[in-house]
């Protein structure tokens, strides 16, 4: 064939037998099908003794375990271990730049991260690590394909009648990825390269932003929007000396747990707000179930504008207190046990202004006194949410503390959907890339130099 070959002509094992992956398509000339364990070599871990002091105490060599892939790149560990600790570890030390994939771990229920170590490195047992053959395969290339392809990679090697969620080591071994001749992997990866840099300038600023909006809060809650000249101060903090202080309970009209009657995924009954549905202090309506009430228990459980909903219960005490308000909907919604619902008194106090006051530093700090625990869960109760001490400010001072925070709301919502929008554009491309159906030849790449001066051994 001269423009392209179809997997089918290629050899080996084919796609849909027994090793998994089952589609078939198109390659351009000059293009391979290759097994993970045909361009690099794979290896695992091991955890040393942990009882062991000489093996941890003030170690220096990174140990990699599943918690700690939080981004593609792996520069530090929660945990390092010593030379000593290395030295019985069945796990070598992996130089910068190894590949790194978790197989055995709950989060492969809905993904499967794969990282690169930035740094010296050993993994535990629950990690792979993957060593590029460089006379065959670009480093880069195999890592931006396993991260583009780590979801049909899970999909496909996933270790099924298993406890904890595991990747089958032998079918992964097997998997085929596209290995195109090097001076277009090259190409490949530097085009990846280049998106991941607008993906982590886009997170950059989003996180830029959302750091902006806690400081501005905490300010605005210890100095208010007015000139003011005499503070007071209690246990957490000054605030101005003209606000009231108010136990929150008084500035309530109503509250009400959620209803514990079991959702639904069928549509059936009402749409209910769960805690997965209070997100970045919003009220989101993905992965939204149904419950089927009576009308007497949907009248006390409907939810109207401005309603406040605080989470009450978490395994996160981070997560317990953590509120949105609720906006004007076309669709009446009801909501889960797990959540608490608060009515304010609105002449005297703004829906938005005691939202603002739970999520910030000042209402944190308050409600961690009042936050309990039992059987591995942490509760707020409505009877501790009614002891809350709020320094209140005129409606007037309300209002404009509330603007100046949802339009600094407004610019993360933006910077949000840009940072999507850069990881979408990476996901397109790469799919495009990686079947051929875009062809670097026709574009105009810079090559950083890690990739440019890379050579095979």
């Amino acid at each position: 064939m001269n423009e392209q070959q179809r997997l089918t002509d290629l050899g080996g094992d084919q796609p849909g037998d027994a090793d998994g992956q089952s589609a078939e398509q198109s390659l351009p000339d000059g293009w391979e099908m290759m097994k993970i364990q045909d361009i690099c070599e794979m290896s695992g871990g091991s955890t040393p003794k942990k009882s062991n002091e000489e093996y941890w105490d003030d170690g220096e060599i990174l140990w990699a375990k599943p918690k700690d892939f939080t981004g593609p790149l792996i520069a530090d560990t929660e945990e390092k271990m010593t030379e000593k600790g290395a030295e019985a570890s069945t796990s070598k030390i992996h130089d910068s730049g190894t590949i790194l994939m978790v197989v055995r771990s709950g989060v492969l229920r809905h993904t499967l991260p794969v990282a690169k170590a930035a740094a010296e490195t050993t993994i535990n047992q629950d990690i792979k690590a993957l060593e590029a053959n460089t006379d065959v395969i670009h480093p880069e290339y195999l890592f931006q394909v396993l991260r583009a392809r780590a979801e049909d990679v899970r999909g496909t090697c996933k270790k099924t009648g298993t406890t904890v969620e595991s990747i089958q080591t032998s079918v992964l071994k097997k998997y085929e990825i596209p290995v195109p001749p090097m001076e277009e992997q090259k190409a490949i990866a530097a085009t990846a390269v280049h998106q991941d840099e607008a993906i982590q300038g886009a997170e950059e600023t989003l996180q830029k932003s959302k750091t902006l909006r806690e400081s501005l809060a905490s300010e605005l809650l210890r100095t208010g929007t007015s000139e003011h000249t005499d503070y007071q101060k209690d246990k957490i903090g000054e605030f101005p000396a003209s606000w009231d202080t108010v136990r929150l309970g008084d500035l309530l009209t109503d509250t009400r747990y959620g209803t514990d009657t079991k959702s639904n995924t069928e549509g059936q009954g009402y749409p209910t707000l769960r805690i997965p549905n209070i997100v970045n202090k919003r009220i989101t309506l993905d992965d939204l179930k149904h419950t089927e009430l009576p009308d007497n228990e949907y009248d006390r459980l409907r939810l109207e504008e401005d309603d406040i909903l605080i989470i009450r219960t978490n395994g996160n005490p981070n997560y317990v207190g953590r509120c949105a308000t609720v906006d004007e909907r076309e669709e009446d919604f009801v909501y889960a046990s797990y959540l608490i619902r608060l009515r304010v008194d609105e002449d005297r106090v703004l829906p938005g202004f005691i939202r603002e006051f739970l999520n910030a530093y000042r209402g944190r700090v308050e409600m961690n006194g009042w936050i309990r625990s039992s059987a591995g869960n942490y509760n707020l109760s409505v009877s501790g949410i009614e002891k809350f001490t709020v320094p209140l400010p005129s409606l007037t001072e309300q209002q404009e503390i509330v603007d100046k925070l949802e339009a600094v709301d407004e610019m993360i919502q933006t910077n949000r959907e840009h940072h999507k929008q850069a990881q979408r554009l990476k996901t397109g491309l790469m799919q495009d890339l990686l079947s051929g159906d875009v062809r670097t030849a026709e574009r105009e790449i810079d090559f950083p130099d890690a990739i440019e001066n890379h050579e095979s051994t």
